[in-house]
């Protein structure tokens, strides 16, 4: 790391150098008066004088070296805390990066072992997301045994305003679709959660974040940020905390919108994260 010269090091360094020109000067005018002194036979008024002055100004001299020594000494205070305060923050982040990578590491873990009927791993999310396209363009309702039965297009067209899809994900996805894969993907969601939550909490800067975000970001498919999405705009589930950290690390960046069919479902989804507010 470059050191960084404080002001207080400029003055006493200028404080130093003023002292020495002044004893250089002494020594000059010493050595000039003691010539004329003996050369002379007697000491007259002047050189008495001269003498005098020469030793104020020695003492005016050895003041301005004291000078010098207490600034050098506040300097010196000032870097010791300035190295403190640094190797503190060293220390804090190597803490944050230990936790932070394990969090990843545990959140990749969980991903490995999931296990869904017919898929493993990250084949999961696939799944998932096909179930949900499947449950966002249909409608369901109760036969007389209790049992959802699948309203064809053909009477129930998928949701085509705003409002139509926030009221179809409110009254379906957790009957039609989270019930079905939560023992799956609770933990999953859960761990995400609080990776993004603790980058948000952390002490770290603005650039250091997004850095940290970034890496997190890396580790999601196409797949898992369509699950995200939903997940995030359900009250009780994603919502609003988990969109508010989609929002502010920008998690969807990457994702091809283009998946989200119908597309009203993306503009939901743009619509409430202009709207969420932070809630933590």
């Amino acid at each position: 790391m470059k050191k960084r010269v404080t002001i207080t090091e400029v003055i006493a360094l200028f404080v130093a150098v003023i002292g020495i020109i002044g004893l250089i000067f002494i020594c000059f005018k010493f050595a000039s008066n003691t010539y004329l002194i003996n050369s002379s036979e007697e000491f007259t008024d002047n050189t008495i004088g001269i003498t005098s002055a020469l030793g104020s100004l020695i003492s005016g001299i050895g003041a301005l070296f004291s000078l010098a020594s207490v600034l050098y000494f506040v300097a010196a205070l000032k870097i010791s805390q300035r190295d403190l305060q640094e190797t503190a923050k060293t220390q804090s982040l190597h803490q944050f990066e230990n936790t932070f990578f394990k969090l990843i590491d545990l959140h990749n873990t969980i991903v490995e072992n999931l296990v869904f009927p017919g898929s493993k791993g990250r084949d999961v999310f696939g799944s998932a997301k096909m179930d949900l396209k499947g449950s966002n363009q249909y409608y369901y309702m109760k036969d007389n045994s209790g049992m959802l039965t699948r309203i064809s297009h053909e009477f129930s067209p998928p949701p085509s305003t705003i409002e139509a899809a926030k009221a179809k994900l409110e009254n379906d996805y957790v009957r039609t679709y989270y019930n079905r894969y939560q023992f799956t993907l609770n933990h999953y969601f859960r761990t995400l959660y609080h990776v993004f939550k603790y980058l948000y909490l952390s002490n770290l800067t603005q650039e250091q974040k997004k850095t940290y975000a970034a890496i997190a970001r890396s580790q999601l498919s196409q797949d898992e940020l369509y699950l995200i999405m939903f997940n995030s705009l359900i009250d009780g589930y994603g919502y609003p905390k988990m969109l508010f950290l989609v929002k502010e690390f920008t998690i969807l960046d990457n994702f091809d919108d283009k998946e989200v069919y119908p597309c009203v479902y993306y503009q939901l989804f743009i619509d409430e994260l202009h709207k969420v507010s932070n809630p933590f």
